[in-house]
């Protein structure tokens, strides 16, 4: 089954679907608004096996561009809006056929020769959240064009089967190298349906309960349960970008019943004086991924909860975009330091160094490379597992985490890659050598670059790094810090020690 059609088939026509900046869409409205950007998308000549890029926040017209092209059969690409002008281009690639992107982008995609659809953040409403922009002509079309009328929809429509290829994520890989993930539509909908029998109150949810959608859509955790577990089962109250004030004023106004973010977000609201009142009871069930949470942090996010009688414990998980993003969840013993126990549908195993080996119902079919999806499994015991690149220990049925054998770091969310930051500053003619680390600054994960220039290296080349980076990666990937060196310290194999960098 389609992604579309598993939504569609459990959504309640009457109730409230989504609710953004006051807007509220009931299910109908939701399916409404779907069925018609998808005619328009095909009036565009866009059909099924195209790829559609979404290039968006967590908006109400990212979600339904998502389940539209779905419905059509298109593959999605989804993508940080972050990109910069280089990465960018690069991301979209020549087999994309409409990219959906914001108005701030239209410089950054001037290179970019595919029809461009742009949202507004707050332009959301009936008839006037998107306007197109195609390259062969020089007029603006309303949105009256996309969502605005009824127009026939292709016969394939909502028909696509599960097992095809369908969302296209980016990833660490297995080595912290940047990868293409290729997703099913089965891989999300196993997601849903084993996060569910695994947290007994999401089995018979309210439907009225609502989840803060603040994890981006182009993020596996963002995707998997932010959306798609909201949009199938609940109300989804999407966030256009993560604020701690916005998140508490949004409590306030609307029932905020399941909170799924990274440990930094935690942090953040803990911090505010104003994250305290009964609407804090609302709150049934809370996950934490992305990294580990501070003991620290948690102890006292949970205790102003407590002080408003709300016991509900922050359950963390682990998990990966290769897996649609959770695998394991702390339901059982949220306390004991350990990332929780296996979904249903998933086996994990530890090999004899140590690196978590994993099986999973909702595993990706394979990384997409120059335009092939290869499988990547390694054999063990018998069966074949996915090597997930990371140190951990299985006790009595409990995942503890140790290290990340891949270099990845997580900055506001997003995916961040040492290796690809190192390869743009060796490009830079004055630069000889460079080791990208982590480092913590302002309490804060961030990055340090450190170079060893040569003899001719003129006083700006800081800046020019800076802007070179933020153009081919994305503004999450610009170093804090960049320290010229005379030397970078290697390993015993010759290769850069970037952990003697890191704090």
């Amino acid at each position: 089954m389609n992604a579309y059609r598993y939504v569609a088939d459990r959504i309640v026509a009457s109730r409230e679907k989504i609710v953004y900046r006051g807007q509220r869409l009931t299910g109908d409205d939701f399916l409404r608004q779907v069925k018609r950007l998808a005619a328009y998308l095909t009036c565009l000549g866009v059909k099924r096996g195209d790829v559609v890029a979404i290039a968006l926040p967590n908006v109400p017209q990212a979600i339904i561009a998502l389940y539209a092209a779905d419905a059509l059969g298109c593959v999605v690409n989804l993508l940080s809006p972050k990109l910069g002008e280089e990465g960018l281009r690069k991301a979209v690639g020549p087999d994309t056929k409409v990219l959906f992107l914001l108005p701030s982008m239209r410089k950054k995609a001037k290179s970019v020769y595919v029809p461009k659809i742009f949202c507004g953040l707050t332009e959301y409403g009936a008839l006037k959240w998107f306007f197109l922009i195609s390259p062969f002509f020089s007029g603006t079309f309303s949105h009256a064009m996309t969502v605005g009328a009824d127009m026939p929809l292709p016969d394939y429509f909502g028909k696509r089967e599960g097992e095809e290829p369908a969302f296209l994520l980016h990833s660490a890989g297995t080595t912290g190298d940047p990868k293409t993930v290729v997703l099913s539509s089965d891989a999300l909908n196993f997601l849903v349906d084993n996060v569910m029998t695994a947290v007994k109150k999401l089995t018979d949810a309210d439907p009225e309960m609502g989840m803060l959608a603040c994890l981006p859509l182009f993020h596996g955790f963002g995707l998997g349960i932010g959306i798609h577990l909201a949009m199938s089962r609940i109300r989804c109250l999407p966030m256009a970008r993560f604020s701690a004030k916005k998140a508490v004023r949004i409590m306030k106004t609307d029932k905020v019943s399941v909170l799924a973010g990274v440990p930094s977000m935690f942090r953040k609201l803990a911090e505010r004086k104003d994250f305290d009142g009964a609407f804090l009871k609302n709150i049934e069930l809370i996950f934490c991924g992305g990294d580990r949470l501070d003991p620290a942090v948690k102890e006292k996010f949970e205790a102003i909860l407590r002080k408003n009688d709300c016991y509900t414990p922050v359950m963390e998980g682990y998990g990966m975009s290769e897996a649609a993003s959770v695998v394991t969840i702390n339901v059982s013993r949220p306390d004991n330091a350990s990332v929780g126990q296996p979904i249903p549908g998933v086996e994990i195993a530890v090999d004899a160094e140590g690196e978590i080996l994993l099986r999973s119902e909702s595993m990706m079919l394979g990384y997409l490379e120059e335009g092939r999806i290869v499988p990547c499994q390694r054999e063990h015991g018998g069966k074949s597992y996915f090597p997930t690149g990371d140190i951990g220990e299985l006790r009595d049925g409990d995942l503890y985490l140790f290290d990340r054998k891949k270099r990845t770091i997580k900055i506001g969310g997003n995916n961040v890659f040492p290796k690809e930051i190192e390869e743009i500053a060796l490009r830079h003619p004055s630069v000889e050598d460079a080791v990208a680390a982590r480092i913590t600054w302002e309490g804060k994960p961030a990055v340090k670059l450190l170079i060893v220039p040569t003899k001719k290296a003129g006083p700006h080349i800081e800046n020019e790094l800076r802007e070179l980076i933020g153009r081919e990666a994305s503004r999450y990937s610009v170093p804090r810090v960049i320290e010229r060196v005379k030397e970078i310290k290697k390993t015993p194999l010759g290769k850069s020690d970037y952990r003697y960098y890191e704090e």
